[in-house]
């Protein structure tokens, strides 16, 4: 090879290492840029980690064909004041805020009677009610894996009266919750209109944080919350 041949490999070489780390700087920033859609990515190689759906994706599709892990608890749990009641604590900060501006507006007084519950509490509640409804104890209460309670980011509101919120369908309360609930990231997840899809009763108590961005794109849609969930996946 000549002198001339071997300086002009050596430049086109150069040429395409530095054509390389740029592309591949430039890729791995629009990767950075983009790291909010469902995780934190810091490199290139974490970015599969971001299309992952699991148990601490706000956006997991829980119902009765849709199971997450029995062993699964959330780390980040907090205990609700004056209360035995756990929850996220992203989602503990916004109820709280809730159900201070729901009672500061409304007349009857609202509180949370249920939050996170594990999968072998669940199993407890739903062989009670099994012992008390028989079959139909499978619209009302949730097989273990398959509760929203288990992601530590639903709840059961209550009045304080110690009325529920069924037997005050059409109070001010809950008009004033089916307005302003997805301000503070929380949707109604069992409906009049989407008992088929969830396989459950309508349950006017059961509340389930998703964060305020995607509550009130479920809200403006006016389709139910389980249209914009996915199942537990990872690639």
């Amino acid at each position: 090879m000549s002198r001339h041949s071997s300086n002009k490999l050596l430049y086109l070489s150069g040429l395409i290492f530095i054509i390389s780390v740029f592309f591949s700087s430039f890729l791995n920033s629009k990767l950075l840029k983009n790291k909010h859609i469902l995780g934190t990515t810091t490199s290139f190689g974490e970015i599969l980690s971001d299309s992952c759906i699991t148990e601490d994706s706000t956006n997991i599709l829980v119902i009765k064909n849709s199971y997450i892990d029995l062993n699964y608890t959330p780390v980040d749990l907090v205990t609700l004041n004056d209360s035995n009641v756990k929850l996220r604590k992203d989602a503990a900060v916004d109820l709280k805020q809730m159900i201070n501006d729901l009672n500061n507006t409304t007349t009857n007084k609202v509180k949370v009677v249920s939050g996170f519950r594990s999968s072998a509490t669940q199993s407890s509640l739903k062989q009670r009610f099994k012992t008390i409804l028989g079959i139909n104890s499978n619209s009302r209460v949730a097989d273990p894996g398959t509760s929203e309670h288990e992601l530590g980011t639903a709840v059961d509101l209550s009045f304080v009266n110690g009325k529920s919120l069924w037997q005050n369908s059409a109070t001010k309360e809950l008009i004033w919750l089916d307005q302003h609930s997805h301000e503070y990231g929380f949707v109604l997840s069992y409906r009049p209109d989407n008992q088929a899809k969830t396989g459950f009763q309508f349950e006017p108590w059961h509340w389930r944080w998703v964060g305020k961005d995607l509550a009130t794109q479920i809200r403006l849609s006016g389709k139910p919350p389980e249209d914009f969930y996915l199942p537990k996946s990872c690639p």
